[in-house]
């Protein structure tokens, strides 16, 4: 085991050094450490430095970890008991999976927690990144953890407690949310406790029974399937057509402006031996397609016999579930009202990632409950454009969306009455979801646009 002039050593500045009279002290270390780290991604980050922080960082940092990570660790190795850490920093800790051993540790390690967050505004005008502020006292207690939203300026919503949003969550409780059946934190996303209405909580903890996740409705769920592709494949502009040595190719989410794709519209993919590899076994047809990134247009695709690339997540359904319930499910506007607020926001320039973890953990009406919709309901949907949130649920978003009554298009209302009966849902909590999925798409944008 190194000891701690060691691990200092290895790791950076030598502290016990520089400043010796604050760490000879009975209780010795800093009393604040202030911090904005650098937004560095793991991927950027050094082998030597990433073994020697997993190493000597307590768990706290993993091969996965963003640099920020890293100063949260030195900030906890450095401060003294009821010493002050007072960050601002990216906010994809909340959500990710690297996060989950920083939540574990401030639960356990720290105490007069508040994690600050912003609705409309970001902090720095140079860093494509969306922030929250955390300030908390290294001392381990059973006291609970304060998350705020500041609902306006910075400096507003400092001086107006009518423009901050604060929720007190119980360590223990937040503890239960992020523990599996075994009783191992694996991590929650505590954004949800930030930005997620009462209408998502209540569905969720209330109707748990009729909604089902990606990972259960799929046998298998990836990241393209351009795996199986002979090296010398080539991409082509024009379409496949009925040439034999070309098959469709679903490249961008740009170039496609609905559900079911017109692959006459699309590209495609080039080699003598192409229709061959997808005739074969090992070729994954998908039958559903979730995008890596969204603006103002959330929608899943529907599947079929063509290669997608690698921005786009596929899943193939087990055989109990369809493809057009689960299309359905997925393209409600309940499933969209969850994609907006499970999916990750720490990008500076408005846009909502959906990775892996959000697409396979994504909650949806069990599509088995769904089959009283119309099959011309279905054809209605999937065939025509779809357009922005705002389009699809009626409102302008030149008002106040609140303002508005919701209006959604003919089909979509279809669908989404189908889906609020099946829940029980009063006129009030329809509305809610209409509203809180197009105000939080409409603030993701002004964010973005405040620095």
């Amino acid at each position: 085991m190194e000891s701690k002039g060691e691990v200092e050593k290895s790791q950076g500045a030598y502290f016990g050094a520089i400043f010796y009279d604050v760490f000879v002290r009975d209780n010795g270390g800093f009393d604040i450490v202030l911090a904005n780290p650098p937004y560095v991604r793991q991927e950027d980050i050094d082998e030597s430095t990433k073994k020697n922080w997993v190493k000597n960082s307590e768990g706290l940092v993993s091969g996965k970890s963003d640099l920020y990570i890293y100063f949260y660790a030195r900030a906890k190795q450095i401060l003294r008991k009821g010493g002050v850490s007072c960050f601002i920093c990216s906010n994809t800790w909340l959500d990710v999976e690297f996060g989950a051993p920083l939540q574990l540790d401030i639960i356990e390690n720290f105490k007069g927690i508040r994690i600050i967050d912003f609705r409309k505004m970001r902090i720095f005008e140079n860093a494509e990144v969306n922030t929250i502020i955390s300030i908390m006292e290294k001392d381990n207690s059973e006291d609970d953890i304060d998350f705020i939203m500041f609902e306006d300026s910075f400096e507003k919503s400092i001086q107006d407690p009518l423009l901050r949003t604060e929720q007190t969550i119980s360590k223990s409780e937040l503890k239960s949310k992020a523990s599996d059946s075994k009783g191992d934190y694996i991590g929650y996303k505590w954004s949800l406790i930030l930005r997620a209405p009462e209408i998502y909580h209540s569905v969720i903890n209330n109707h748990s029974d009729k909604l089902i996740a990606i990972r259960d409705v799929c046998e298998k769920t990836q990241r393209n399937n351009m795996r199986v592709l002979p090296k010398d494949s080539k991409m082509l502009k024009e379409s496949a057509g009925d040439e034999r040595d070309r098959a469709p190719f679903l490249h961008s989410f740009k170039d496609t402006n609905g559900i079911r794709l017109d692959l006459s519209k699309q590209k495609s993919i080039s080699h003598p031996k192409i229709r061959h590899v997808m005739e074969g076994g090992n070729f994954v047809r998908p039958a559903i397609i979730s995008n890596r990134f969204y603006g103002a247009r959330i929608y899943f695709i529907e599947g079929g016999d063509f290669f997608v690339n690698d921005s786009f997540f596929i899943g193939q359904l087990h055989d109990r579930f369809n493809v057009k319930n689960t299309i359905l499910a997925l393209n409600s506007t309940l499933s969209l009202l969850f994609v907006e607020l499970r999916g990750r926001k720490g990008q500076g320039g408005g846009v909502l990632s959906f990775y892996g973890p959000e697409f396979t953990g994504h909650q949806i009406i069990n599509p088995t409950l769904l089959d009283g919709i119309d099959d011309a309901v279905y054809d209605s949907l999937v065939n025509r454009e779809i357009g922005e949130v705002f389009v699809e649920c009626g409102f302008d978003p030149e008002i106040p969306i609140r303002e508005q009554e919701p209006s959604p298009l003919p089909d979509r209302k279809v669908v989404d009455e189908f889906i609020f009966d099946i829940l029980g849902l009063t006129q009030d909590e329809r509305n809610e979801v209409y509203w809180y999925l197009c105000e939080a798409v409409q603030n993701r944008g002004t964010r973005s646009k405040s620095v």
